[in-house]
């Protein structure tokens, strides 16, 4: 948890507050975010064998 989903969150995050704080968000922008937030369920998956999310 702490060595791989919170410094994704905390990354991506602040890249979501950067992109933000131009005051005009662009489709590119969402672009990116979206792509990156795919490419860390496929890292998940790939690495961990198993989706993001706890297990109750």
């Amino acid at each position: 948890m702490l060595s791989w989903h919170l410094p994704v969150l905390v990354g991506m995050t602040a890249l979501a507050a950067c992109l933000l704080s131009t005051g005009r968000l662009r489709r590119w922008h969402g672009d990116v975010l979206l792509g990156l937030y795919v490419a860390y369920w496929v890292v998940s998956f790939a690495v961990f064998g198993e989706a993001p999310v706890e297990a109750d």
